[in-house]
């Protein structure tokens, strides 16, 4: 599936992401006249009784939703389609950022190894992790769904893999955000109305720190 196969097809895309996908359609030189787009929840539902012939989804979770009932996706990534950015980033006010800055930086090492034991333990290992404490967080009434799928979470923890994992955290370390991956970003946002720069956006004060006192937190793999 190209691009170009969207042109004349119903797209069922999310209020949340009509402008990513307006900048989409804008990244590949496609006019919203081409197609029709029909607001949709996350339930991939309306794709799979084929309401809609395409359906806006995370790779982690509605696709695989659809793969497990059997059906075959063919997926278009944003970064592989004109359209590459950070995303799924951590936010705070300079405020917070000024006050809590140890804080910070011992929450970022925390992640920094929780995903390292992710890609050095076998998938399993971690899937019943997850579903333990997750499990028992939704029986106690805390979490809003219910339990996991350990299927669908392997699946997913491996998809996610994928993404945070590139030649460049390879060489720079996990969360590490290239100069070229911030241009490359604030120029996606731009086609979505955002005009930026990236002293707006980005500070890696932190991560540079992190890796400048704990060299051996690269080798994540």
């Amino acid at each position: 599936m190209k691009i170009a196969d969207l042109k004349g097809k119903t797209i069922g895309v999310q209020d949340s992401n009509a402008s990513v996908f307006a900048a989409f359609l804008n990244a590949n030189g496609i006019d919203a006249s081409e197609l029709t787009v029909v607001p949709v929840d996350f339930d991939p539902t309306p794709l799979m009784d084929g309401q809609v012939d395409a359906f806006m989804a995370y790779v982690t979770n509605e696709q695989l939703t659809v793969e497990l009932a059997g059906y075959e996706v063919n997926s278009l990534a944003y970064a592989e389609n004109g359209l590459p950015y950070v995303a799924e980033t951590y936010s705070v006010t300079d405020q917070f950022l000024a006050e809590n800055r140890d804080l910070l930086k011992a929450f970022l090492i925390a992640e920094i190894k929780g995903w390292s034991d992710t890609f050095k333990n076998p998938t399993e290992d971690t899937v019943a992790l997850i579903t333990k404490y997750y499990d028992e967080s939704a029986a106690a009434g805390d979490l809003t769904f219910g339990p996991l799928d350990p299927e669908k979470t392997g699946l997913g923890l491996e998809a996610e893999q994928e993404l945070i994992s590139t030649e460049e955290t390879e060489a720079n370390g996990l969360f590490t955000i290239s100069d070229e991956l911030q241009a490359q970003t604030l120029a996606s946002l731009k086609a979505s109305g955002w005009d930026l720069t990236a002293e707006q956006l980005f500070d890696t004060s932190i991560i540079d720190e992190i890796y400048a006192e704990f060299p051996e937190l690269k080798a994540y793999k």
